[in-house]
């Protein structure tokens, strides 16, 4: 089986943000840092589930800086439980 690697476009592209927000994401350790070939860094899904991770709890209101501190508490264990605590139960899915 062949794993999915992106470019640093391509992983902005498949995640909905622009390269920009990508490097940012990046410097803030958002995101682990690519693996590099050479002088190119390539991205797996591993990348795109953190970075999707980013972007939901962005939309749930939570600035950059608490979603720093929730991805490095316990392992990112942290941001999950956030994104878990929000789910519509199925009680109220009627």
């Amino acid at each position: 089986m062949v794993s999915a690697e992106y470019t640093a476009a391509e992983l902005a592209e498949a995640g909905g943000i622009t390269k920009r927000n990508l490097r940012a994401y990046r410097q803030r350790g958002l995101l682990d840092p690519p693996h590099m070939h050479g002088r190119t860094g390539y991205y797996g899904p591993g990348h795109l589930a953190q970075l999707r991770t980013v972007r939901a709890l962005l939309a749930r209101g939570q600035s950059l800086s608490e979603i720093t501190v929730l991805l490095r508490d316990r392992g990112g264990q942290a941001a999950l439980d956030v994104l878990r605590s929000e789910e519509p139960t199925s009680e109220l899915q009627s």
